[in-house]
């Protein structure tokens, strides 16, 4: 998918994101969007520091603060480690349904 440009004042906000292994704020070029749909970013951030790369998923629009219940259902988290990755791989692996199956509630 060819990569699609961010105006400059997406950019200018996601550019005060730190790089969730050392910590340094990323520059314009260290930000790639993968995928736009709407209001819903796919990115794909480099930090040459650490070398770490991440994906991003976030949405735009209207910032509104989080109400109580946000905070409490998406808390701030650590990053991702490889055996997290490969706890959602196999799981993933032996999974048998849909995207709809995957994200019903419970």
């Amino acid at each position: 998918m060819p990569d699609m440009n961010l105006d400059d004042n997406l950019r200018s906000f996601l550019t005060r994101v730190r790089c969730c292994a050392c910590g340094r704020v990323h520059l314009p070029a260290e930000i790639q969007v993968v995928n736009r749909r709407g209001e819903s970013l796919l990115l794909k951030v480099y930090c040459p520091t650490c070398r770490t790369r991440s994906l991003v998923v976030t949405r735009i629009g209207d910032e509104q603060p989080a109400t109580p219940r946000e905070d409490r259902l998406y808390p701030t988290s650590t990053p991702l480690t490889i055996d997290d990755v490969l706890d959602i791989h196999i799981f993933l692996r032996d999974f048998h349904g849909d995207v709809n199956d995957l994200f019903r509630r419970r």
